[in-house]
């Protein structure tokens, strides 16, 4: 974990792979709230959370109401996030999966019919492009659970590392998928953004053209 931006209402975290946001079901690893809350002496509050697998950047209020607020420009999707992904095939220019998505009792989210699921979006724009896989800048409109893998699963291109959504004959060491940037509008903060983590720049991407 890295702090990247602290002020009086705010910490914005840069999460590694294999952290943890909050307290998990049979979670033995110390969750960021809590290493937060032993740090600074008081509460913070989450105001979004990523997938243990899945780097780059966490919001934390450090008080309720910034939590309320924040949470509300996320409900309202009026706050921008940018995620990297490197994924399985040849992924041509941009596009937008809108199909609707389901939690499965498996604990996995699924494609479902409209009158099922939930209205989910995803837009995408191609930054690599080889044979065997690409490299996509992801814009999540929408927050569902494991909304970025099942979709891309969904179109036949599956994260690379995802153990969980579809399996790709390239190994990879982790889910490469990295939470890039977040924008918060109405507010003086600027745009923050998390570099790739060591472990996604150091998997050789010579086969991207």
């Amino acid at each position: 974990m890295k702090i990247i931006f602290e002020d009086a209402r705010l910490i914005v975290v840069d999460k590694a792979c294999g952290e943890i946001v909050v307290v998990g079901r049979n979670s033995k690893e110390k969750p960021l709230i809590k290493i937060l809350w032993e740090k600074f002496g008081q509460p913070v509050y989450p105001v979004h959370r990523l997938d243990k697998e899945t780097s780059g950047i966490v919001v934390f209020a450090r008080d309720p109401e910034t939590q309320r607020r924040l949470s509300r420009l996320f409900e309202t999707r009026q706050i921008k996030k940018t995620y990297l992904a490197l994924v399985d095939g040849k992924v041509k220019g941009e596009g937008r999966i809108e199909t609707p998505l389901k939690l499965f009792g498996s604990g996995r989210t699924g494609v479902a019919k409209a009158k099922e699921g939930k209205p989910s979006l995803t837009r995408y724009r191609v930054l690599k492009s080889g044979e065997r896989a690409s490299f996509l800048e992801i814009s999540p409109e929408t927050g569902r659970r494991h909304q970025i893998r099942a979709h891309l699963y969904s179109i036949g291109h599956p994260i690379l590392g995802d153990s969980l959504y579809g399996h790709s004959l390239m190994t990879a060491p982790r889910l490469m998928l990295h939470a890039f940037r977040i924008s918060i509008p109405k507010e003086s903060w600027p745009d923050f953004e998390a570099p790739l983590p060591q472990d996604f720049e150091d998997f050789n991407l010579d086969f991207l053209s």
